[in-house]
């Protein structure tokens, strides 16, 4: 794409095209018409559009609300994609592949009830002939892999949504549900729906969470459409029993990570937290390394963008690799175990409030510590 030189300046500006699907779009602002043609022009590659909120502001000339504002509008009508990297804990904003399919759903008379029919009924007929879409820079393979995580992740949370609370964090339930998703949704002609996702859910509830999860693999490994818990026999969840106790804290935390670089910096975080435990709780290394990944899964999942957005903020990984070494430090302390390594531990909130006082902000909401 064409860069446009003023003179005197050291940089080209960004141009930007704006495709008709977003630019007629009646759930859309100007504001934030202009920042997807910005968006789409930045995330050319794989990487994404990286840019922090406060860079998308200056662009604009505005607020970095309005810019945290504009985002989360445009993921809610399906037109970018937000995505979090799991090996640098940096925000990726991708252009949604399917935002024609989108926009078009909103031209029938049913949906007409929640937009400015108006602009639909006299705009459309006109320019859909005339205008065509700004053809995609993207790779088209990169767009397809995003959109079918946020799939997943759609179904995946109908079923999560029917089993029992405390079975939602465990990472082999989490991956066995992922696996048997990708394989319905491989196969075109089975691809999921939302009530038949929350019918597995609540069929699955009715057993262990050890039956559940083999169930799962078992009909991902077969390439079913259905899961069918009760053919799990006996034998099978002793064998399940001894694989899961066999597992070593490595591969439980290489697992999560899929084998990524940020997974063996977060298996360096794990040893400081074990040399913490060596003489308090000898053998629970496992319980130590799924705590710990719970932990960092909830502190991202209770930061805020605004937070996010602050530099002075460590990454969640990083405040769990503080808070083992904190820990490690309390010579007060009488015992150590697997179940401190929990955000909802009294130590852990401790810590937390000292963290902030020290950053200056609280590590949640990115308020000012007064």
């Amino acid at each position: 794409m064409e860069r446009t030189k003023i003179p005197g300046q050291p940089f080209g500006l960004p141009d930007i095209g704006i495709p008709f699907e977003v630019l007629f779009h009646p759930g859309l602002n100007n504001t934030e018409k202009i920042l997807y043609g910005f968006i789409r022009n930045l995330s050319h590659s794989e990487k994404g559009c990286y840019a922090t909120n406060a860079w998308l502001a200056g662009l604009l000339g505005v607020g970095k609300q309005t810019i945290t504002n504009s985002i989360s509008n445009m993921e809610k009508w399906g037109v970018v994609i937000v995505k979090q990297d799991e090996e640098t804990d940096v925000r990726r904003i991708y252009i949604n592949a399917e935002y024609t399919d989108i926009y078009n759903k909103f031209l029938s008379k049913k949906g007409y009830k929640d937009i400015n029919r108006g602009v639909l009924e006299k705009l459309y007929p006109s320019i859909k002939n005339l205008i065509g879409s700004y053809p995609l820079t993207y790779s088209k393979s990169i767009l397809e892999d995003v959109s079918k995580d946020a799939r997943l992740t759609y179904f995946k949370n109908f079923i999560l949504q029917e089993v029992p609370e405390q079975w939602r964090e465990n990472i082999d339930l989490l991956k066995s549900i992922n696996d048997w998703l990708l394989v319905r949704y491989e196969k075109k002609s089975a691809n999921p729906t939302k009530r038949a996702c929350e019918l597995t859910g609540r069929d699955l509830a009715k057993y262990s969470l050890e039956v559940a999860t083999e169930a799962l693999k078992v009909a991902a490994k077969n390439s079913w459409t259905g899961v069918f818990p009760d053919k799990i026999k006996p034998e099978d969840i002793k064998h399940v029993r001894e694989e899961v106790a066999s597992r070593s804290p490595h591969e439980i935390i290489s697992t999560y990570f899929n084998n990524s670089s940020y997974g063996k910096k977060f298996i360096q975080y794990y040893d400081v937290a074990e040399h913490t435990l060596t003489n308090h709780s000898n053998g629970q290394g496992p319980v130590l390394a799924k705590n710990m990944l719970t932990m960092r899964k909830e502190i991202r999942r209770k930061q805020t963008a605004r937070a996010l957005e602050n530099m002075a903020i460590p990454a969640s990984g990083e405040i769990v690799f503080r808070y083992a070494s904190w820990l490690g430090e309390q010579t007060w302390m009488d015992n150590v175990d697997a179940k401190t390594y929990t955000e909802e531990h009294a130590l852990f909130k401790k810590f937390v409030r000292m963290l902030s006082d020290e950053v200056g902000v609280d590590i949640y909401d990115g308020s000012r510590v007064v």
